[in-house]
């Protein structure tokens, strides 16, 4: 655990700290308009992409590691992953090409949304979440660091002005596709050839429907921000609200990938050793919630700093409403500890999903009523209230069920 947890650490920096050095540098080069753009379509296919991940991430992680030593059993798994995201691909390219031809924000530039697809693409098929499961993240984690590495090398290399703007967007699907290359060439020695069949990428999609309900409704008010925003103000606002997302998100980094390297080995124990798994998720909520709150106190301090350093004078807006989601990180804590964590690997996904299900309800009303007025200072405070009701459901399940790592407050308060 301690190997995969330095490995996912190191994959957190690739993914969220390391864009961070070049940010300064695109912020002043790009300039507020084309940096937006950038946000809007990296918002755009991160979104769309997870027709292709499907929550396999979770849902196939999950089988990965309960029969992390059984050869042929992995090989079947991976086959049939394999074979439900090449399905996944021709719906992803379908809904591709409405968003072109019908929403015209996204029209305007055809290479860079082009760019963004493949991208996406490359990144759907990753397979961390099959090195997650069989906990073997060293090596995966270090070919995508050193892509990723390469990416921003070629930033500062070649990019000089905002026409420069898809070079951007193409070193970032160039890495996604090296990574993607390395990585599945590494997975045969884990695995026997891979057979394909209709029957199998039908049953895995089968598994992880629940998950993907969630990813879905998940990404629809986290990732999609920037995307949504673009339907209404301007590209420069897009560039104020996803800087201070960015932000956000490595505050987050900095306990997520504990829950990351937690699921696998709690999805073992809760088949194997259930008491054992109570006492691993109450060491892992003693650990992440303070550094939650640590993270986003620490956040809210520096916050004008951080702004002017990273970004510069230009961005100001992006102080308030980065301080409204730093909110969202003990926040979000609090529902990925208690239902990624908890409900998910003892089946409870229904819970879960009925929990995005409300929250994303209250979003889409959010969006088309609150976002056209407010802008971007909205679509915060949005998000914000979207994540303390998902919070506030999965608390109240996890307390209120038979297996409760906490014992059974909520059930020994209704009988009396």
């Amino acid at each position: 655990m301690r190997k995969n947890l330095f490995a996912l650490y190191g994959v957190q920096v690739a993914t969220l700290v390391l864009p961070l050095l070049s940010i300064p540098f695109l912020a002043r080069v790009l300039g507020p308009s084309a940096l937006g753009e950038l946000a809007a379509i990296q918002s755009l296919f991160a979104t769309l992409g997870f027709l292709i991940e499907y929550g396999f991430n979770f849902s196939a992680t999950r089988q990965a590691a309960i029969h992390q030593h059984d050869r042929d059993k992995l090989t079947e798994i991976l086959g049939n992953v394999l074979g439900a995201k090449i399905l996944l691909s021709l719906l992803f390219l379908l809904i591709s090409l409405a968003v072109y031809f019908f929403v015209p924000v996204f029209r305007s530039h055809p290479t860079l949304f082009w760019l963004g697809f493949v991208g996406a693409l490359a990144q759907g098929f990753n397979l961390m979440w099959f090195y997650q499961g069989i906990e073997k993240m060293s090596l995966a984690a270090t070919v995508d660091i050193l892509c990723k590495s390469a990416y921003i090398a070629l930033l500062f290399l070649f990019v000089r002005s905002p026409q420069d703007l898809t070079l951007v967007i193409g070193f970032q699907s160039a890495a996604f596709i090296l990574s993607l290359v390395v990585n599945a060439f590494r997975s045969r020695q884990y695995s026997n050839s891979l057979s394909l069949s209709l029957s199998g990428s039908l049953e895995a999609l089968k598994d992880g429907r629940s998950m993907f309900l969630f990813r879905g409704m998940t990404l629809f008010y986290t990732t999609a921000n920037s995307a949504l925003l673009r339907l209404y103000v301007p590209a420069s606002t897009v560039a104020y609200y996803a800087n201070a997302e960015r932000l956000t998100n490595v505050g987050f980094s900095a306990f997520s990938p504990l829950t990351q390297v937690f699921f696998p080995r709690l999805s073992y124990l809760v088949h194997h050793d259930l008491e054992e798994a109570k006492k691993l998720f109450r060491k892992c909520f003693y650990i992440i919630i303070p550094l939650s709150v640590a993270s986003a106190i620490v956040g809210y301090i520096l916050a004008p700093f951080a702004i002017n350093l990273i970004f510069g004078e230009m961005y100001v807006q992006s102080i308030s409403l980065f301080r409204i989601l730093l909110f969202n990180i003990p926040i979000i804590s609090v529902s990925s500890l208690f239902g990624l964590q908890w409900l998910v690997p003892n089946g409870m996904q229904a819970k879960f999903n009925r929990a995005i299900g409300l929250s994303a309800i209250v979003n889409i009303a959010s969006v088309i009523f609150l976002v056209p007025v407010f802008k971007a200072t909205g679509m915060a405070y949005t998000v914000v209230f979207c994540e303390s009701i998902i919070a506030l459901m999965v608390v109240f399940a996890v307390l209120r069920s038979k297996d409760s790592p906490f014992g059974n407050p909520l059930r020994r308060q209704i009988r009396i």
